[in-house]
């Protein structure tokens, strides 16, 4: 994930969020997450605060800023979360590998204002949303990569 110019990426086995200068190697920080059992995504909301999902906790944590500081936090819809991102409303969207589905948030809460089945039988892992509010979607293990129209399950381009 790239904010402000800076590329932002975790490591699962490691349970760290490592903040990039630019995108380069060069590191300007670094933090536990704070579950401490697995990042597994990675999002910036609209007020520009980290939101990092903890796949072993089940949790969703929201930083002040992009920080180790935890402001709030929440268990996530699913037993295995696996992605998360914002839509261009600033509401979270997170997905679930264990029921392939996933998750429309009412803002960056655990209250949910909807939700479908992935396009395909696989585990969606990758999530964002184009500037037009296209999600895509990856499907782990599958390779493919699937355009919807809007934040729906109807699809506007597969790719393999």
């Amino acid at each position: 994930m790239v904010e402000n110019g800076d590329l932002i990426n975790s490591c699962s086995s490691s349970s760290h969020i490592f903040i990039h200068d630019g995108l380069s190697a060069s590191l300007t920080g670094s933090f536990a997450s704070p579950g401490g059992a697995g990042v597994r995504g990675l999002t910036v909301e609209i007020e520009g605060n980290l939101v990092s999902i903890d796949q072993g906790k089940g949790q969703i944590y929201v930083h002040s800023g992009v920080t180790n500081t935890i402001t709030g936090s929440f268990a996530t819809p699913s037993s295995s979360p696996s992605g998360i991102t914002t839509d261009n409303d600033g509401n979270l969207i997170s997905a679930d590998t264990n029921s392939d589905h996933i998750y429309l948030h009412n803002g960056v809460s655990s209250t949910i204002t909807g939700s479908f089945h992935s396009p395909s039988a696989g585990n969606p892992a990758g999530l964002t949303v184009t500037s037009e509010g296209n999600l895509v979607s990856v499907i782990d293990g599958l390779f493919h990569i699937y355009v919807h129209s809007g934040l729906t399950a109807t699809m506007n381009i597969y790719m393999k």
